[in-house]
Formats: C-alpha cells, sequence, structure tokens
C-alpha cells in the first residue's frame, strides 16, 4: 500500500510541476501572466473549501450528529 501510495504521491506532484510550463501550442503572452495564473487558481481552490470549513453555521450540521 505504501509504495502504491508514494507512486501515486509522486505522479500527483510531477502532474503539478510539469503543469507550470506552458504548453508550445499555446500562445500565453508571457510565461510570468500564465504561472501567476495558475497559482492563484490553485489558491483559489485550495482556499475556498477552508473558507467554507471556516465559517460554517451550526445548522448545517445533522441533527443526530455525535460531534
Amino acid at each position: 500500500m505504501v509504495i502504491v501510495a508514494g507512486g501515486g504521491m509522486l505522479a500527483a506532484i510531477f502532474a503539478i510541476i510539469v503543469g507550470f510550463y506552458p504548453p508550445s501550442q499555446l500562445t500565453v503572452g508571457s510565461n510570468a501572466f500564465y504561472i501567476i495564473f495558475l497559482l492563484i487558481g490553485s489558491l483559489v481552490f485550495v482556499l475556498a473549501p477552508l473558507l467554507i470549513h471556516r465559517f460554517r453555521k451550526k445548522s448545517w450540521m445533522p441533527q443526530n450528529s455525535d460531534r
């Protein structure tokens, strides 16, 4: 299980790193704009669930929960 999980983690990290190199078929104008656009998009998708969790309401919890 550790080998499979480690391989998946390495593949995901590799995909993230490769994603920051713009493809030659895409005219992005500036490499800096492309990288900043990806970083901002990544931050939005990482921070959105954290903010929702942080500001959740008690009424969203199920009534019969043990939490």
